[in-house]
């Protein structure tokens, strides 16, 4: 094995067709010669210090494509290899820092995207111990639940949870179960599943009726001319998914603000919240001619923020993945509809969220991309409160 092991390396090292490489990998794995890939993995990153930085980049790949081969080939040895790897530590001179600190949450996804529950199953028992892999686990339960896999029953599953639980891991506070609200993630992550395209369509459904079903105010706010408004607290959770961004670059602007509304507007439309944009004083978020406003259920609401959190703005700023972008989701929800500490009684968090009206406004920015902007707004029950929450990335 050795010798095969060496022979990939320098095929890929001296310049040769990385192609050719690649090919080779996807063989052994058909023939199920897993240990083989693994060996090339750990001599790939042995070897990496003395390599010449211009090969540096194939190696990169050639270690990209081993790990997606083996998640892809969906059995528990393949899995199993692939763990294998993930105790091998990636040069983060080498993959970047950013990846290097969220290594474990990548590997998750890739077993999660071809290796359903059964692999979770078989795997969770060949731990070499209750700290083994743990961050790896835990997003891979994550990824499973948000594909549309409801875990609650499985012993392994809830074994680790609690484990979690008593450690205070942040993931520990998922419910291992999809919500009201989160039909779409899957097809977000690339699962096409009729079931889950139905109870989006009803999530969709009986948003329209509630919006048909309400009364839209139109009590003024006040004379038409800017002012600034009262401001009430608003919990630091509110601001989740900005302060992600802020990981690797700084919004240009953000603005997160809550506002008592005098007198309560318990039926506000987006042309009443248009007015209040138009005359309060958001540091040039806002376009002052038109805002933009549109009225949105709770399932959109969490599909942009799920989006902007797993997957980043735009060239993948603060994006955390499946796992910790749920998290993000639901701590910036719960912020914005008032709830301070961290979300945990789940089922009311949702409840809450179907009863607060949310919207969603244009953000002014100079970037092309819309995943560089976020504008949301959340009017709580009653109409008392206006919670604001919007950011742009520089130029």
């Amino acid at each position: 094995m050795g010798s095969t092991v060496s022979a990939l390396f320098e095929e890929v090292a001296s310049g040769v067709d990385v192609q050719d490489a690649r090919n080779k990998v996807e063989e052994r794995a058909e023939r199920g010669d897993f240990s083989t890939l693994v060996a090339l993995a750990g001599e790939v990153e042995a070897r990496l210090p003395a390599t010449s930085a211009e090969a540096r980049g194939r190696l990169h790949a050639l270690s990209d494509h081993i790990e997606e081969t083996l998640a892809r080939r969906a059995s528990v040895e393949s899995a199993r290899a692939l763990l294998d790897i993930a105790r091998q530590p990636r040069d983060a001179r080498f993959q970047g820092t950013h990846s290097a600190a969220r290594r474990e949450r990548d590997l998750a996804g890739l077993l999660a995207r071809w290796n359903p529950t059964p692999v979770l199953r078989a795997l969770l028992p060949l731990r070499s111990g209750p700290r083994d892999l743990t961050e790896l686990f835990a997003c891979y339960v994550q990824e499973l639940v948000l594909r549309g896999e409801s875990l609650e029953a499985e012993p392994a599953v809830r074994e680790l949870w609690a484990r979690l639980v008593e450690g205070g891991h942040p993931l520990a506070l998922l419910p291992l179960r999809r919500g009201r609200w989160e039909s779409s993630l899957g097809r977000l992550l690339g699962v096409e599943d009729v079931e889950d395209a139905l109870r989006d369509l009803q999530a969709h459904l009986a948003s329209a009726r509630a919006g048909d079903a309400d009364e839209e105010d139109t009590l003024p706010l006040g004379p038409r001319t800017r002012r600034s408004p009262e401001e009430v607290p608003l919990p630091a959770s509110a601001g989740a998914i900005i302060d992600a961004w802020a990981e690797d670059v700084a919004p240009a602007r953000d603005f997160r603000r809550a506002f008592s509304l005098r007198p309560p507007q318990p039926g506000m439309g987006a042309d009443l919240l248009a007015a209040f944009l138009e005359d309060a004083d958001l540091g040039g978020l806002v376009p002052t001619d038109d805002p933009g406003c549109e009225r949105q259920g709770p399932e959109d609401v969490v599909a942009t923020l799920f989006t902007r959190a797993a997957f980043g703005a735009e060239g993948w700023v603060g994006a955390q993945g499946a796992a910790y972008g749920r998290l993000a989701t639901w701590r910036t929800l719960a912020g914005l509809m008032g709830v301070a500490g961290e979300p945990r009684d789940w089922r009311v968090l949702e409840q809450q969220a179907g009863a607060c009206r949310w919207f969603r406004f244009t953000v002014t920015t100079s970037r092309p991309s819309s995943s560089s902007r976020l504008g949301l707004a959340c009017l709580r029950p009653g109409g008392t409160t206006l919670a604001l929450l919007a950011a742009s990335l520089r130029a």
